[in-house]
């Protein structure tokens, strides 16, 4: 049988995978004896909604990296927008009741407004905002954020801003698959697979990416295509990895795409058919060019719409005027570039990224081969799920 399926990234000889079985599931993470605390008496007092007793806050509204007590991380929590809009609306219509009941009552000059209401809305909002912010990240904290736990995951993995460690980041990683996270399930098998901070179990990687296919992840029917033609026992097996593989390839998967043509020409699992083989060669070779194609007309937030919300990009810099946030893309950068904007504390911010990536190993060593010129601004990985997001809310609060 052919040996020259790609595997997770890279070409190997699939007779050369060890394959591990184990009757061990994965390890349950870990949270410690901690009691359950409401995270409205957490958030308004300011402190760690796990053990209560560290400070959530480093100043007065910049989130701590990491409770001062327990230790747990809570640089991954942001409340975004959400306690100055609640502040808008719930304090703003009591201060604007409180002035017509005034002016309807007692009849007083404009500049008697000014003076009662001004200072009241000002020094009251401010008051009010690092409450309201603690509440909403330890509500968030309570109730999980997936794309939290698979970027704080990321993070530890990478030793972005905190100090690497693998074991911790499958935890998050396990966390994310929890709450359902195509991408935490994905990067958890590809962990089972290499060893990456738990034992290696081929079986239990398998698990992993199914409950990645089951919400249609491309990667992760490749994977299980590769696995299912490793412990290929008969033709039906075989047949069962070409499924797979086709499901892959129909989501755009490349690599998927090359296997299956490679299946068709070797008749592996399927008769010799070149005419099939030939329209899988020829869907590739119709895509690459497109993909490896630099194209230096700066895309805008359609496009990002547009993009595959599992698919990966680089974050390359952001700012408050878009003329200086396109100045500082390097533009011998061989990577298609998109600009978009989103509220950051009720002003239009510019963010500029860069790069399509189906896999979080190909977005790590596209982030490494950056110019010195952007890594100066310390660029990180995010989703495009993510930015379809920020762009959702920001047209929202628009409208």
């Amino acid at each position: 049988m052919d040996c020259g399926f790609t595997w997770l990234g890279g070409t190997v000889d699939r007779y050369r995978l060890t394959m591990f079985r184990s009757n061990a599931g994965f390890p349950d993470l870990v949270v410690g004896p901690y009691p359950t605390l409401s995270p409205f008496g957490t958030g308004l007092r300011g402190q760690c909604p796990r053990c209560g007793r560290g400070r959530l806050f480093d100043g007065y509204l910049r989130v701590a990296d990491r409770c001062d007590v327990c230790g747990l991380t809570l640089a991954h929590e942001d409340a975004g927008d959400g306690p100055a809009v609640f502040i808008i609306l719930i304090y703003g219509f009591v201060m604007a009741a409180l002035a017509a009941w005034v002016e309807l009552s007692y009849e007083p000059p404009f500049w008697v407004h000014g003076i009662i209401f001004g200072p009241l809305i000002v020094v009251g909002s401010i008051l009010l905002l690092r409450p309201f912010k603690g509440v909403m990240i330890t509500k968030a904290a309570a109730s999980g954020s997936a794309d939290a736990a698979l970027a704080l995951g990321n993070r530890y993995f990478r030793g972005a801003g905190v100090t690497r460690d693998q074991s911790i980041a499958v935890e998050w990683w396990q966390r994310g698959a929890e709450l359902d996270s195509a991408e935490a399930a994905y990067n958890l098998g590809v962990a089972r697979i290499n060893g990456f901070g738990t034992p290696k179990d081929l079986l239990a990687a398998q698990a992993y990416f199914e409950q990645a296919a089951t919400q249609n992840f491309p990667k992760a029917h490749l994977a299980l295509g590769i696995i299912a033609l490793h412990l290929a026992a008969n033709d039906h097996d075989v047949q069962i990895a070409g499924k797979h593989f086709r499901r892959a390839a129909e989501l755009g998967n490349e690599t998927a795409r090359h296997n299956l043509a490679l299946m068709y020409e070797t008749g592996l699992g399927y008769e010799v058919d070149e005419e099939q083989a030939a329209y899988w060669r020829a869907t590739t070779a119709e895509e690459s060019p497109a993909q490896a194609q630099i194209d230096h007309e700066i895309q805008t937030q359609d496009w990002v719409i547009e993009q595959n919300p599992s698919h990966f990009t680089l974050q390359l810099v952001s700012g408050d005027s878009l003329d200086a946030t396109k100045e500082m893309i390097d533009e011998s950068l061989e990577l298609r570039r998109a600009v978009f904007s989103k509220m950051l504390a009720n002003r239009e911010h510019f963010v500029a990224i860069a790069g399509t990536f189906e896999n979080y190993a190909d977005a790590t060593q596209a982030l490494d081969e950056l110019p010195a010129s952007l890594k100066k601004n310390q660029p990180f990985i995010v989703t495009f799920g993510v930015l379809q997001r920020q762009i959702n809310e920001h047209t929202k609060f628009n409208n």
